[in-house]
């Protein structure tokens, strides 16, 4: 079993779709920090655009229970803001006056404190990797962790 949680209009075949919003193609409704799955259950654990919309104070709680679902040797893909690019990123462009991107920066905003277009899109954290690494090992984390920036996010791979 394999699962997409946060989902929104991103509907993965072969993936129960998760959402705290009734949305079509959404196959459960829940809360990504209470989901209906039994321990070792999970091959596959889709996080994109999603853990950022929890307080970094719940962290290393959420990650557990994500991991405590999946199956040994199975996959948590986790996506969302990188601080350390976001940064970069103002740096570039308020360092560089006569040629600044409004634009750019209204999207780098909306990065860090979320579209705001909905009552759950509001983020409350952003990934730090080393800290990443930190909580996931913290979270049960046994198996390799790869790190890939992405823009302004980070793309990670934890197995279990």
């Amino acid at each position: 079993m394999n699962i997409n949680l946060g989902c929104g209009e991103d509907i993965r075949e072969g993936y129960i779709n998760i959402d705290i919003r009734y949305l079509p193609g959404v196959d459960v409704v829940a809360d990504v920090c209470a989901l209906p799955f039994k321990y070792n259950s999970v091959n596959e654990i889709r996080a994109t655009d999603i853990y950022e919309h929890i307080t970094y104070r719940k962290s290393i709680k959420l990650l557990k229970s994500w991991v405590s679902i999946l199956k040994y040797g199975g996959l948590l893909f986790i996506r969302g803001p990188c601080i350390n690019r976001i940064i970069q990123y103002f740096l570039v462009e308020s360092l560089d006056k006569g040629n600044c991107d409004l634009h750019r920066i209204e999207l780098l905003i909306d990065n860090i404190f979320g579209s705001q277009d909905y009552p759950e899109n509001i983020h409350r954290t952003i990934i730090h990797p080393d800290l990443m690494y930190y909580y996931l090992k913290q979270a049960g984390i046994k198996g390799i962790i790869e790190r890939q920036l992405e823009g302004h996010n980070i793309n990670i791979r934890a197995y279990k």
